[in-house]
């Protein structure tokens, strides 16, 4: 004998109430052992510039996270020649706008920019990463500005190490730049003595660096050679746009 519509509603009912029920108690253990990649909110590294063979601390936080959720954050650099990072890191969990931080890890002897990116889920944000050459001996070079919006000019700095005499002539450093497209300056500029309390005398002189704005966050290598003496650094430059 068949039961009829009415005399199924009270069963149907029931076995309604108890998978809801089991559906509300699931629910939460998914979301906590779950990851749940949302935006990139914040994004830094610190410091920006940093020598060959050192390193820089990443902090990226993730937004729109439920609070027993955990975001995986990929991590690239765009020259891994220059600087590496982890490959994946992930935040703690427990409050939305959750952090993880990593190292970025310049390559010794090496020298240039590299744009860090983090990426949580479509969103991502990047950092340009400035790896500085080595120090050179008998020579010093430095900037006004060690980074600017392309379009601008920055200054230069040459000089050469404090000496007790001065020297029969003038000495002239030449200059040049890694890509003249983004960034320029004088072929060469005429260091002069500049005397110190003490009897101490520096020869250095400053120039000019033109810059264009590129479309993209990127770094320009300026170089400074005099006799023997060779010095370099690196000018950041970043789009106006952003």
């Amino acid at each position: 004998m068949f039961s009829s519509g009415s005399d199924m509603r009270p069963y149907w009912k029931t076995w309604m109430h108890t998978t809801a029920g089991r559906l509300l108690v699931a629910a939460p253990i998914a979301a906590v052992v779950g990851i749940g990649a949302r935006d990139v909110a914040s994004f830094k590294l610190s410091p920006t510039s940093i020598a060959s063979g050192g390193t820089s601390t990443g902090t990226v936080i993730v937004s729109g996270l439920c609070k027993s959720c955990v975001a995986l954050v990929s991590l690239t650099s765009s020259t891994p020649s220059v600087a590496t990072v982890p490959g994946t890191v992930t935040t703690s969990n427990g409050i939305s706008g959750s952090s993880a931080t990593f190292t970025a890890h310049a390559v010794s002897g090496a020298a240039g920019c590299s744009l860090i990116t983090a990426k949580a889920g479509t969103s991502t944000q990047s950092v340009l990463l400035t790896v500085q050459p080595a120090a050179a001996s008998g020579l010093s070079l430095s900037l006004k500005t060690p980074s600017t919006v392309g379009g601008g000019v920055d200054s230069g700095f040459v000089s050469l190490p404090p000496r007790s005499t001065t020297l029969s002539s003038n000495p002239v450093a030449q200059l040049s730049t890694s890509d003249v497209n983004i960034a320029t300056v004088p072929a060469s500029v005429t260091l002069k003595p500049n005397f110190i309390e003490g009897g101490i005398i520096i020869y250095k002189a400053a120039f000019p660096i033109s810059t264009r704005d590129s479309g993209r966050n990127t770094c320009a290598g300026i170089t400074a050679t005099s006799g023997t003496s060779k010095a370099q650094t690196l000018l950041q430059l970043f789009t106006a746009s952003g």
